[in-house]
């Protein structure tokens, strides 16, 4: 247990130190591409489910 968390401390130490940072630079330009990838295919999923119970919902007033 307490070995996991020295590994831990020396992760993230060696995350900051100069060289490493450079990478983590790099990945997280990594993440931001993939995210602007992806987001595109989730906000549209949200809208067509948002649109889908906004008519289902106005479906079943009309019935009311």
């Amino acid at each position: 247990m307490k070995e996991e968390n020295y590994n831990l401390i020396d992760i993230i130490k060696h995350i900051f130190t100069h060289k490493s940072l450079v990478n983590y630079g790099y990945f997280l330009m990594f993440i931001r591409l993939l995210y602007a990838i992806i987001y595109p295919f989730i906000a549209l999923y949200k809208l067509m489910k948002y649109l889908f119970t906004y008519k289902k919902s106005e479906n079943d007033k009309k019935g009311d």
